[in-house]
Protein backbone atom coordinates (compact mmCIF):
# COMPACT_ATOMS: atom_id res chain seq x y z
CA UNK A 1 0.00 0.00 0.00
CA UNK A 2 1.27 3.06 -1.41
CA UNK A 3 1.99 5.77 2.28
CA UNK A 4 2.58 9.19 2.01
CA UNK A 5 3.12 11.84 4.84
CA UNK A 6 -0.45 14.09 5.38
CA UNK A 7 0.25 17.52 3.47
CA UNK A 8 -2.33 20.18 3.28
CA UNK A 9 -0.69 20.22 -0.76
CA UNK A 10 -2.01 16.96 -2.91
CA UNK A 11 0.92 15.66 -5.16
CA UNK A 12 0.73 15.90 -8.54
CA UNK A 13 0.54 12.48 -10.97
CA UNK A 14 1.17 12.79 -14.43
CA UNK A 15 0.59 10.31 -16.97
CA UNK A 16 2.06 9.57 -20.03
CA UNK A 17 -0.71 6.82 -21.94
CA UNK A 18 0.39 4.85 -24.91
CA UNK A 19 2.17 1.58 -23.12
CA UNK A 20 2.01 3.28 -19.62
CA UNK A 21 -1.50 3.00 -19.14
CA UNK A 22 -2.97 1.32 -22.17
CA UNK A 23 -2.08 -0.20 -25.35
CA UNK A 24 -4.19 0.37 -28.98
CA UNK A 25 -2.75 -2.47 -30.84
CA UNK A 26 -1.74 -0.29 -33.83
CA UNK A 27 -5.25 1.27 -33.94
CA UNK A 28 -4.43 4.54 -33.91
CA UNK A 29 -1.14 4.00 -36.06
CA UNK A 30 -4.32 3.50 -38.85
CA UNK A 31 -6.42 6.37 -38.28
CA UNK A 32 -3.59 8.68 -37.83
CA UNK A 33 -2.58 7.66 -41.35
CA UNK A 34 -6.36 8.10 -42.84
CA UNK A 35 -6.52 11.43 -41.21
CA UNK A 36 -3.48 13.22 -42.90
CA UNK A 37 -4.71 11.42 -46.39
CA UNK A 38 -8.31 13.26 -45.70
CA UNK A 39 -6.03 16.58 -45.80
CA UNK A 40 -3.16 15.94 -47.83
CA UNK A 41 -2.67 13.70 -51.36
CA UNK A 42 -4.18 9.95 -49.96
CA UNK A 43 -1.76 8.53 -52.71
CA UNK A 44 0.92 10.05 -51.32
CA UNK A 45 -0.13 9.85 -47.66
CA UNK A 46 -0.76 5.65 -48.37
CA UNK A 47 2.93 5.39 -49.89
CA UNK A 48 4.48 6.34 -47.22
CA UNK A 49 2.79 3.83 -44.70
CA UNK A 50 3.26 1.53 -47.32
CA UNK A 51 7.06 1.63 -47.89
CA UNK A 52 8.45 3.85 -44.93
CA UNK A 53 8.97 2.68 -41.54
CA UNK A 54 7.86 5.74 -39.28
CA UNK A 55 8.20 5.80 -35.97
CA UNK A 56 5.41 6.56 -33.66
CA UNK A 57 6.68 5.05 -29.99
CA UNK A 58 8.29 7.99 -27.54
CA UNK A 59 7.12 11.03 -30.40
CA UNK A 60 3.98 13.54 -30.49
CA UNK A 61 1.24 13.81 -32.42
CA UNK A 62 2.69 16.52 -34.09
CA UNK A 63 5.97 15.03 -34.81
CA UNK A 64 4.92 11.84 -36.33
CA UNK A 65 2.21 14.19 -38.56
CA UNK A 66 5.17 16.17 -39.57
CA UNK A 67 7.26 13.26 -40.45
CA UNK A 68 4.65 12.18 -42.69
CA UNK A 69 3.94 15.09 -44.48
CA UNK A 70 7.64 15.60 -45.20
CA UNK A 71 8.12 12.38 -46.65
CA UNK A 72 4.96 12.68 -48.41
CA UNK A 73 6.61 15.31 -50.11
CA UNK A 74 5.05 18.28 -48.95
CA UNK A 75 6.67 21.27 -47.03
CA UNK A 76 5.58 20.09 -43.62
CA UNK A 77 6.79 23.70 -41.82
CA UNK A 78 4.71 25.62 -44.36
CA UNK A 79 1.48 27.61 -42.73
CA UNK A 80 -0.60 25.56 -45.26
CA UNK A 81 0.69 22.03 -44.36
CA UNK A 82 0.33 23.11 -40.66
CA UNK A 83 -2.92 24.03 -40.82
CA UNK A 84 -3.36 21.00 -42.81
CA UNK A 85 -2.59 18.75 -40.41
CA UNK A 86 -4.51 20.91 -37.91
CA UNK A 87 -7.61 19.67 -40.09
CA UNK A 88 -6.46 15.98 -39.80
CA UNK A 89 -6.17 16.35 -36.21
CA UNK A 90 -9.72 17.35 -35.47
CA UNK A 91 -11.12 13.94 -38.04
CA UNK A 92 -8.54 11.62 -35.94
CA UNK A 93 -10.56 10.82 -33.13
CA UNK A 94 -13.78 10.08 -35.23
CA UNK A 95 -11.98 7.78 -37.35
CA UNK A 96 -10.32 5.74 -34.62
CA UNK A 97 -13.85 5.30 -33.30
CA UNK A 98 -15.03 4.31 -36.29
CA UNK A 99 -12.08 1.74 -36.92
CA UNK A 100 -12.32 0.58 -33.47
CA UNK A 101 -16.31 -0.53 -33.95
CA UNK A 102 -14.94 -1.87 -37.26
CA UNK A 103 -12.35 -3.88 -36.86
CA UNK A 104 -13.15 -6.40 -34.11
CA UNK A 105 -9.18 -7.40 -34.11
CA UNK A 106 -8.29 -3.82 -33.30
CA UNK A 107 -8.98 -2.87 -29.55
CA UNK A 108 -7.64 -0.41 -26.88
CA UNK A 109 -6.92 -2.16 -23.64
CA UNK A 110 -5.47 -0.97 -20.12
CA UNK A 111 -2.08 -2.00 -19.73
CA UNK A 112 -2.29 -4.68 -16.37
CA UNK A 113 -2.95 -2.90 -13.08
CA UNK A 114 -3.81 0.07 -14.38
CA UNK A 115 -7.95 -0.40 -13.79
CA UNK A 116 -7.08 -1.69 -10.12
CA UNK A 117 -4.71 1.11 -9.75
CA UNK A 118 -7.04 3.81 -10.28
CA UNK A 119 -10.06 2.08 -8.46
CA UNK A 120 -7.76 2.03 -5.25
CA UNK A 121 -6.65 5.80 -5.63
CA UNK A 122 -10.29 6.83 -6.26
CA UNK A 123 -11.78 9.56 -3.72
CA UNK A 124 -8.39 10.18 -2.72
CA UNK A 125 -7.62 13.35 -2.15
CA UNK A 126 -3.97 13.62 -1.65
CA UNK A 127 -3.78 13.13 -5.41
CA UNK A 128 -4.52 15.27 -8.52
CA UNK A 129 -3.92 13.35 -11.88
CA UNK A 130 -2.48 15.16 -15.24
CA UNK A 131 -1.46 13.67 -18.59
CA UNK A 132 2.22 14.02 -20.40
CA UNK A 133 1.51 12.41 -23.71
CA UNK A 134 2.44 12.99 -26.94
CA UNK A 135 -1.38 12.24 -27.87
CA UNK A 136 -3.60 15.38 -28.84
CA UNK A 137 -6.50 16.25 -26.35
CA UNK A 138 -8.78 14.64 -27.90
CA UNK A 139 -7.09 11.57 -29.34
CA UNK A 140 -5.81 11.18 -25.34
CA UNK A 141 -9.69 11.13 -23.96
CA UNK A 142 -10.95 8.73 -26.93
CA UNK A 143 -7.92 6.53 -25.77
CA UNK A 144 -8.37 6.20 -21.95
CA UNK A 145 -12.66 6.08 -22.98
CA UNK A 146 -11.98 3.10 -25.16
CA UNK A 147 -9.64 1.46 -22.52
CA UNK A 148 -12.30 1.62 -19.66
CA UNK A 149 -10.54 4.63 -17.35
CA UNK A 150 -12.36 7.08 -16.59
CA UNK A 151 -11.21 10.33 -18.31
CA UNK A 152 -12.78 12.78 -15.69
CA UNK A 153 -9.64 11.95 -13.75
CA UNK A 154 -7.00 13.84 -15.59
CA UNK A 155 -8.00 17.43 -15.68
CA UNK A 156 -4.87 19.18 -17.24
CA UNK A 157 -2.17 17.90 -19.49
CA UNK A 158 0.47 18.42 -21.74
CA UNK A 159 0.03 16.94 -25.38
CA UNK A 160 1.32 15.88 -28.63
CA UNK A 161 -0.42 18.53 -30.23
CA UNK A 162 1.22 21.76 -29.12
CA UNK A 163 4.81 20.82 -29.98
CA UNK A 164 6.94 18.42 -32.36
CA UNK A 165 9.26 17.66 -29.61
CA UNK A 166 8.08 15.11 -26.59
CA UNK A 167 10.92 16.34 -24.41
CA UNK A 168 8.80 19.86 -24.25
CA UNK A 169 5.76 18.58 -22.51
CA UNK A 170 6.95 18.62 -19.71
CA UNK A 171 7.61 22.27 -19.60
CA UNK A 172 3.66 23.15 -21.18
Amino acid sequence: MLRLASSTRPLLLLWDIDGTLLNAHGLSVRAFFDALAHEFDPARIAAVRETERVPFAGRTDLGIALDIVERAGFDAAASESLERIRRAFAVFPSLMRQAAERESDLSVEACPGVLELFSKLRGDDRFVHGLVTGNAPETAMLKLGLAGIDTSWFTFGAHGNETGNRRDLPRI
